[in-house]
């Protein structure tokens, strides 16, 4: 009941985060499924007890990209609505003001992954990581993040395919079915 209310007023609670973080994952998720047969996409990679999942990991010819999606409602909502606001000042990503710990999170869960997948594949696989913000387009840079790629969900699959090619079939195929496995993510 008190879920329903806080809905209807549009007040901000738990629920009402994990389900923004819900609609993300799966807006997100769309768009990479949609990347081709040349392209692995593994959603919500539990890598730990301690640590929250991975939202997506994607293997393809041009690397393995570690995927962080959140949502912010494209606009205030007030009188007179207006654009929220998303810029990115080095490894501060504000929205509408307010700092987010989205790029050391995407970071985080990058170097994890990298960790893990080089370990069970006895060779380096490098995994980039990227924020993919689903609502507000409008992203402002004034200093780029530091080997972290901050992007709106509508640019994300013509970013990937942007890279150059790394990564042969046989490769994609061997870190997709490490990546399956429930052993090489745990600690």
């Amino acid at each position: 009941m008190r879920a329903t209310v806080a809905r209807i007023f549009r007040q901000r609670t738990e629920e009402s985060d994990l389900r923004g973080a819900a609609e993300a994952e799966l807006r997100t998720a769309i768009v990479l499924d949609r990347l081709g047969p040349t392209w692995q996409v593994l959603h919500s990679v539990p890598v730990g007890p301690d640590h929250p999942v991975i939202s997506h990991l994607v293997i393809g010819p041009t690397g393995v990209f570690s995927v962080l999606s959140r949502r912010h409602h494209a606009w205030r909502r007030q009188l007179n609505p207006e654009r929220v606001t998303v810029r990115v000042l080095g490894d501060e990503l504000l929205v509408d003001g307010l700092p987010t710990p989205y790029v050391p999170q995407a970071r985080a869960q990058a170097w994890r992954a990298a960790r893990n997948l080089s370990a069970r594949l006895d060779s380096a696989v490098h995994v980039r990581p990227i924020v993919v913000i689903v609502g507000p387009e409008d992203i402002h840079f004034h200093a780029p993040a530091d080997r972290v790629e901050v992007i709106g969900r509508r640019h994300l699959a013509r970013r990937l395919l942007e890279f150059p090619v790394v990564n042969s079939p046989e490769r994609v195929n061997a870190i997709h079915e490490i990546a399956r496995s429930a052993v090489t993510w745990r600690s």
